[in-house]
C-alpha cells in the first residue's frame, strides 16, 4: 500500500528539478545546498508555489543521493531489516530527519537562522559571526570573506530554512526553545552580567569605545541581540581580574568597520557592586547589585543642599578659570557641564554635574573608583571639594 501511494504522488516540476549531484557535496547537503539552489534558480524571485516545488525537488535529491533510499516512484524499500522502511513516504519524519543533514558544521546543532557564504557553505548566523570575529575566512574552505564581512548583508538561506520548517518541525521547535532560553539568560542584568574591562565610567557620562577584540565583539553583539543594550564597565584588577565596583553602560549607537572592528557610543546609566566574578565565552561576567544613595531628611537635608550649592559654584569657578584650549578638549569629549539640579536627591546616583566633574578632574582611576563606590552624596561632595581645593592651589600662576 505504501509503494502504491508513492507511485501516485505527482513528481516535481521538471523546470525546478535540481541537477544530478547537487546535494551530494563533500561537506553535506546542509552546507552546500544554498549555493547549489541559488545557482539553479538564478537571481529571480520565486513564487510561493515554485518554492514549494523546489523544496520537494531538493528533498528528493537528498533522499536519493545522501540517504541512498529508493526513488520516490519505486516500489521497493523493504530490505533485510524487516518492513521498517516499507510504506514510508517523504513526508514521514523517519526518512528526512538524520541530524547530520541539516546540522551546522560549527555547532553541530540544527541550523538556526541559516546563512550561506559566497563560497557556498551554510552555517547558523551566530556561529558564522563568531568565526568571523577571529578570522575573515570561511571556516570550511578558508576562502577569504572580507567583502562579505564588510557588507554585513547576512541573508537567510530560504531553501534550507523551508526544508527545516517543513520536514523538521519538532527539531526546529526544540532548537528555537534552546535559543530563546539562551537569550533569556543573556538578558539578565543582575546575574552573569557582561563586563567590559577597560576604563572608568560614570552615570550620565558618555563613554565611546573602540571594540576590536573578538571576545568583546561577541559581547557587544549579544547585548544588541537581547535588546538590553547594556553591559558593565570596570577597571582591571591584578588579583580578581576586574574591580569590585563599576558602572552599567547603555549602547546608543554602533558603527562597524569592514574588518569587523567597531566604534560603540555608550553612556553611563547606574553604579553597581560586584558580588562574584565569572566568565562566559571568553569575556568576563559578574553577579551584581545596584548602588543607590542613602537619602536624608530634616536638618541633614538642609545641610546637604547648602553643601551641594557651594561645591557646584566652586566647580563652575574652577572650570571657568581653565585655559581655552583645555576647555575645548573637555567640551569636545564630555560635552557641557550639566546644570545644577533643584533637588540633589532626585536621582539615585546623585546629580549629573557631579559625575561630569569627577570625569574631567585630573584624578587617578583608583581615586575615582573609591568615590564611585560611595553611597552618601554628602561624603562624595566633601571628597570632590577637597580635590577642587587641591587642584586650584597647584595650578601655576
Amino acid at each position: 500500500a505504501g509503494a502504491a501511494q508513492r507511485k501516485t504522488s505527482p513528481p516535481p516540476a521538471p523546470h525546478l528539478q535540481l541537477p544530478p549531484g547537487t546535494a551530494a557535496a563533500g561537506s553535506g547537503p546542509g552546507t552546500r545546498a544554498g549555493g547549489a539552489a541559488r545557482r539553479r534558480v538564478g537571481t529571480s524571485r520565486l513564487r510561493p508555489e515554485e518554492l514549494r516545488e523546489l523544496t520537494e525537488s531538493f528533498a528528493l535529491s537528498i533522499r536519493d543521493k545522501e540517504l541512498r533510499l529508493p526513488p520516490w516512484g519505486s516500489g521497493g524499500g523493504t530490505g533485510s531489516g524487516g518492513g521498517g522502511a516499507e510504506g514510508e513516504g517523504l513526508g514521514d519524519p523517519a526518512c528526512c530527519r538524520p541530524p547530520e543533514l541539516f546540522a551546522c558544521p560549527l555547532c553541530r546543532r540544527l541550523f538556526y537562522e541559516p546563512v550561506t557564504t559566497p563560497c557556498g557553505h551554510t552555517f547558523c548566523l551566530k556561529c558564522l559571526e563568531r568565526c568571523l570575529d577571529h578570522n575573515p575566512h570561511c571556516p570550511l574552505c578558508k576562502e577569504k570573506l572580507s567583502e562579505f564581512l564588510a557588507s554585513r548583508t547576512y541573508k537567510k538561506t530560504v531553501l534550507t530554512e523551508e526544508l527545516i520548517v517543513r520536514y523538521l518541525p519538532e527539531e526546529l521547535s526544540e532548537r528555537k526553545k534552546v535559543y530563546e532560553e539562551e537569550m533569556k539568560e543573556l538578558s539578565n542584568l543582575n546575574k552573569d552580567v557582561p563586563i567590559f574591562v577597560c576604563t572608568m565610567a560614570f552615570p550620565t557620562i558618555p563613554c565611546p569605545l573602540h571594540v576590536f577584540e573578538p571576545r568583546y565583539r561577541l559581547m557587544i553583539r549579544r547585548c544588541m541581540e537581547t535588546g538590553t543594550k547594556q553591559f558593565g564597565m570596570c577597571l582591571a584588577d591584578e588579583l580578581k581580574g576586574f574591580a569590585d565596583h563599576g558602572c552599567i553602560l547603555e549602547i546608543r549607537d554602533v558603527k562597524f568597520f569592514p574588518d569587523g572592528r567597531s566604534v560603540v557610543d555608550t553612556v553611563g546609566v547606574r553604579r553597581f557592586r560586584v558580588l562574584s566574578h565569572g566568565q562566559r565565552d571568553g569575556y568576563n561576567t559578574a553577579n551584581i547589585e545596584y548602588l543607590e544613595d542613602k537619602k536624608v531628611e530634616g536638618p541633614e537635608y538642609e545641610e546637604l543642599v547648602r553643601l551641594h550649592d557651594s561645591v557646584y559654584d566652586q566647580a563652575v569657578a574652577w572650570f571657568t578659570s581653565l585655559k581655552d584650549n583645555m576647555k575645548v578638549q573637555i567640551l569636545n569629549h564630555f560635552g557641557s557641564m550639566p546644570g545644577k539640579e533643584p533637588e540633589p536627591q532626585s536621582n539615585p546616583s546623585g546629580p549629573a554635574w557631579y559625575w561630569w566633574l569627577l570625569a574631567v578632574l585630573p584624578l587617578e582611576n583608583r581615586a575615582q573608583l573609591a568615590i564611585l563606590a560611595m553611597t552618601s552624596l554628602k561624603d562624595r561632595l566633601i571628597a570632590i571639594r577637597r580635590v577642587l581645593i587641591f587642584v586650584t592651589r597647584k595650578r601655576p600662576r
